[in-house]
């Protein structure tokens, strides 16, 4: 499988804040200038800025049911994955394929086609494709 490209973690004004902010984000609390306040009032002395990327985050992958750790394949690696036939997938392989399956169900369909793209050019036979 294509090795994915690594992604630098880069600290943040708010790393040390991750559990409180974790915490009242699950109470309910979504507004990021309220937690932003609340942040203040613990000694953060950070901007506005990082507060609201994360409460943006936490949302934006909340609205899709996922977490944004949860798919850790890259681009590469999924489209390699996806056109790869089944039964020559080693162990990692198909650990990777039924996590990003499991975490994006709405790509299953996707790789079906795909699959059934790539068997088409295979045999050269594009009658074989639906419209």
């Amino acid at each position: 499988m294509p090795e994915a490209r690594q992604h630098r973690q880069w600290a943040t004004s708010i790393d040390d804040y991750q559990s409180y902010l974790v915490r009242r984000f699950s109470e309910g609390c979504t507004v990021a200038r309220q937690l932003w306040l609340e942040l203040q009032q613990q000694v953060y002395s950070g901007s506005y800025a990082p507060v609201r990327r994360w409460v943006y985050m936490k949302k934006h992958y909340a609205n899709q049911g996922v977490e944004p750790k949860a798919i850790q394949t890259a681009p590469k690696q999924l489209a390699y994955l996806f056109l790869k036939d089944e039964t020559s997938f080693d162990d990692s392989e198909k650990t990777a394929l039924q996590s990003v399956l499991e975490s994006l169900p709405a790509l299953k369909p996707l790789r079906d086609i795909a699959l059934t793209f790539k068997q088409a050019l295979i045999q050269k036979k594009p009658e074989t494709l639906d419209t």
